[in-house]
């Protein structure tokens, strides 16, 4: 049984609900060091450890009863339980146009286009003067029927008038730009933050009010003039999660070494 305490998660500086964080904060010492049958603290352990609301506390600790962590005993205390058996992966991983290659049951519900002035904010990402004009197209993805991703494009006007041609219902915007018109672009940046639902993107996604989203931001350049794209999509990380293919560098060294190789 684990008897001592950690520091309170007011020195955490985290974007999530503090029920979240103390949920997180838990699990991890349930899975590293608790064993089944161990008391767990109380709640008024956990309120002055952490110095947060009763209420705040019990939130967290549903999460984890619900789960199957921990049971609690009316005038006994609460207690550890055996792990729960690890449920199927229900989520989604790959970029809009991957899972538009592989035919997956996703749609596109179009929100917002037309032409509108820059944000400061997608001004300085694209470093742009913030008076500039640019093609907004504003993108509800739906996957099996449920809301996936809130997406926010930015594009050359004369490029998303083009794609006002077209029916996105069931392509990306890359896709289109690829095999439709012929567009050659690179990727410049790409960058995934942690980030919380404000009060619209939560209403789009149908989760609650600073629920935990992945904002993935993707800043493509025209090869044929240098002319910006920005994709900034708010994914539910319910049902979605990002991964990277590494390469393998000792591989690489040798192919490397293969193909510098002299002839005797």
């Amino acid at each position: 049984m684990i008897t001592s305490w950690r520091s309170p998660i007011s020195q955490f500086l985290n974007p999530f609900p503090k029920y979240l964080q103390i949920r997180q904060l838990l699990l991890r010492r349930l899975q590293q060091e608790f064993q089944p049958g161990d008391v767990f603290p109380s709640d008024q352990a956990l309120v002055q450890e952490f110095g947060v609301s009763r209420e705040t506390v019990r939130e967290a600790v549903r999460g984890l009863a619900a789960e199957g962590w921990i049971t609690r005993h009316r005038g006994q205390g609460t207690f550890v339980c055996e792990a729960p058996r690890s449920k199927s992966d229900h989520r989604v991983t790959g970029l809009a146009e991957s899972m538009a290659d592989l035919n997956a049951d996703t749609k596109n519900e179009i929100l917002q286009r037309g032409i509108t002035r820059v944000s400061h904010e997608i001004a300085h990402l694209l470093n742009m003067k913030s008076d500039s004009f640019m093609y907004r197209l504003v993108r509800l993805r739906y996957f099996e029927g449920e809301p996936l991703s809130h997406s926010d494009a930015y594009l050359p006007i004369d490029i998303g008038e083009q794609l006002s041609s077209v029916n996105l219902e069931r392509s990306s915007v890359m896709n289109e730009l690829r095999k439709t018109f012929s567009i050659r672009f690179h990727e410049r940046q790409q960058t995934i933050d942690a980030v919380s639902a404000d009060a619209e993107i939560a209403r789009l996604l149908k989760v609650p009010v600073a629920a935990p989203l992945l904002l993935l931001t993707r800043w493509l350049v025209l090869e044929s003039d240098g002319r910006s794209i920005l994709f900034r999509s708010h994914y539910r990380s319910d049902r979605y999660y990002y991964t990277v293919q590494l390469a393998d560098r000792q591989k690489d060294r040798r192919t490397s070494k293969t193909k510098t190789r002299r002839s005797p």
